[in-house]
């Protein structure tokens, strides 16, 4: 498998997905261990060039996608992929096709975290340029102070959040944790990850049928925790 399975989706049938350094969408279909190739978000990218790619230039022509969605109504699959823009495709796979490279005329300059409303199609997604921010009644609020570094944040089947936060203790020690946070604020479950991650960020912590999938930037497998 390449490295850095960053994100998670799962479609309709149940297939685990996850997007990789060298700017592919992996699925994995089970019992068979191996991951194959379901999509690409460059037109530019070959497999001479990009596979198993752990070139930090390479971005521009293998690309990069990070935040990964599927909409069950259609079987299509959104991508944020951080050198391309927002892209989807269609649910047989493939080359993906660009949904947007700007917002209001300004470039989107690096696109990672991404959803959707499955009631209504209204994709959200997150921009290194922007500033995104939860307000009520014209008040910005703070839903939740964590220790560490929070790099995302996926909402469970029940509306809780898992959270993915990374800790760096002296000396130089990071300590990696998955955290669920209900709606009000409150950890209710903290799993410590540092036995595995422990050199490596943890990108996403992601809950399906009692397994977490945990995705990081440097390991080349996807971690699974029972719980």
């Amino acid at each position: 498998m390449a490295i850095g399975p960053h994100s998670f989706a799962v479609d309709a049938r149940g297939r685990l997905h996850t997007g990789v350094e060298d700017g592919r969408i992996l699925r994995f279909q089970g019992p068979n261990p191996d991951f194959t190739e379901f999509a690409t978000t460059s037109v530019f990218r070959t497999q001479e060039a990009c596979n198993a790619s752990t070139e930090t230039d390479s971005g521009p022509i293998c690309a990069r996608p990070l935040g990964i969605q599927f909409y069950y109504r259609t079987g299509q699959l959104y991508i944020a992929d951080g050198t391309s823009g927002l892209l989807v495709v269609g649910q047989n796979g493939g080359n993906a096709s660009l949904e947007a490279t700007k917002i209001d005329g300004t470039l989107l300059n690096s696109v990672e975290a991404l959803d959707i409303d499955q009631t209504n199609g209204v994709v959200y997604f997150s921009d290194a340029g922007s500033i995104l921010r939860q307000t009520r009644s014209n008040t910005l609020q703070i839903f939740k102070n964590f220790e560490g570094n929070l790099d995302s944040i996926r909402r469970t089947q029940l509306g809780d959040f898992w959270m993915a936060v990374n800790v760096m203790m002296e000396p130089s020690m990071l300590v990696t944790l998955g955290q669920r946070v209900s709606e009000l604020g409150t950890i209710v479950v903290i799993v410590n990850l540092t036995e595995v991650y422990n050199t490596s960020i943890v990108t996403q912590v992601y809950e399906y049928l009692g397994s977490l999938y945990i995705g990081s930037l440097d390991e080349n497998f996807v971690g699974r925790y029972i719980f």
